[in-house]
């Protein structure tokens, strides 16, 4: 939710910029989380990122819609990065079929309060988003589902 709000407070290109920066916290998250060494690529990446951002942001102030979707879309990244560590603690237990199951039904069930409660006109039509994302999530899991079963049987 919080990349879409970046994205709506400013442009796709800074939610998908600012949300990109995952990576790079990541690597530096992770050996404090892992007790991990840390790297001097992972370092230098670091700052490449904090410049790049700063390029991007014409100020530092949040009454600025771009600092704005930035501040939104880093959180997003720091979302993605919690994610991804706990993937990685599951993933030693589980398969990637559970992971993914048990992400979508948390995603589901808390964003269906919001869901409830929005109605969208097309095409001069009131229609229940809800039920349309219902069916998206069954499709994206079901998609999900076939893609992955492959890779189970498969050891990497």
């Amino acid at each position: 939710m919080t990349f879409f709000y970046s994205i709506k407070v400013s442009s796709i290109a800074i939610g998908l910029i600012s949300l990109y920066a995952f990576p790079v916290i990541t690597a530096m998250v992770e050996p404090f989380v892992f007790k991990e060494k840390f790297e001097l690529k992972h370092i230098l990446a670091s700052f490449f990122l904090l410049f790049g951002i700063y390029i991007v942001v014409p100020e530092f102030n949040l009454d600025n819609s771009i600092t704005q979707g930035v501040f939104w879309g880093v959180l997003s990244a720091f979302c993605v990065t919690a994610s991804l560590f706990i993937n990685r603690q599951y993933v030693k237990t589980y398969s990637s079929i559970t992971i993914s199951f048990y992400k979508y039904i948390v995603s589901s069930l808390f964003l269906i309060p919001f869901l409830l409660t929005f109605d969208i006109e097309i095409f001069g039509e009131n229609i229940n988003i809800a039920k349309e994302i219902i069916l998206l999530v069954l499709g994206q899991t079901l998609s999900v589902k076939f893609i992955l079963t492959p890779f189970d049987s498969m050891g990497s």
